[in-house]
């Protein structure tokens, strides 16, 4: 057995593993990939495998392991102390940077994973980020017991992403926060600085309002 073939049985008999997890398309069509693209693929399989299996495991999700006692920026400044992510965060590989109020800073590295029929990195990539980015902007000003739920996001794509524009960044900035709607956007840019896509979201705030805290 040549040395690609021995790399390749072996490669299949841990995909075995997480064979349950994706869907059978999606495993041929990373099987017809070269070995290294595929140990890429599974390296990044069982991380997001393992750790969505350690979440189910706990019954908790993240917001039920933050608690409602914080307000927003407390949950992400301790998202950031700890490197704590939803489930779609640890699927594409997605992290929390920085947090202030008004202004968050996500990062991910689109890879082969990512990629769609054509060979770039799926536009939903660069979507899942902005939409990130634009909600924890907004959850930045959250109080206690408040949260949030998309109306509409708007993007523009300006540039592709592929498997080789490495790190990319989504920075959500708040534009104004009302008490039951708040409105945001957010720019994805590559180590570079150039702009790859934009997006403007509206959100519904949800929970006590500061008037009724005031009432009460």
């Amino acid at each position: 057995m040549s040395q690609p073939d021995r790399e390749r049985s072996s490669l299949d008999d841990v995909i075995d593993l997480f064979a349950k997890d994706i869907d059978e398309a999606q495993l041929k069509a990373h099987l017809a990939r070269t070995p290294s693209e595929r140990l890429e693929w599974l390296v990044q399989m069982a991380t997001f495998t393992l750790e969505g299996r350690r979440t189910a495991g706990r019954g908790r999700s993240i917001r039920d392991h933050l608690g409602m006692d914080l307000t927003g920026l407390g949950q992400l400044q301790r998202m950031l102390r700890e490197d704590l992510r939803p489930g779609m965060g640890h699927a594409l590989g997605l992290r929390l940077v920085e947090a202030e109020v008004g202004r968050v800073v996500l990062q991910g590295t689109p890879s082969a994973a990512h990629e769609n029929v054509i060979g770039s990195i799926h536009g939903g990539y660069a979507a899942t980020l902005l939409d990130f980015a634009c909600g924890y902007a907004v959850l930045s000003s959250l109080l206690p017991g408040q949260g949030f739920s998309t109306i509409d996001l708007k993007v523009s794509y300006l540039r592709p992403l592929t498997r080789e524009t490495g790190a990319v960044r989504a920075t959500g900035r708040l534009l104004k926060a009302g008490r039951r709607v708040a409105f945001s956007e957010a720019t994805l840019t590559d180590a570079a600085g150039t702009v790859l896509a934009t997006a403007s979201s509206s959100l519904l705030v949800a929970g006590p309002s500061p008037d009724a805290e005031r009432n009460a």
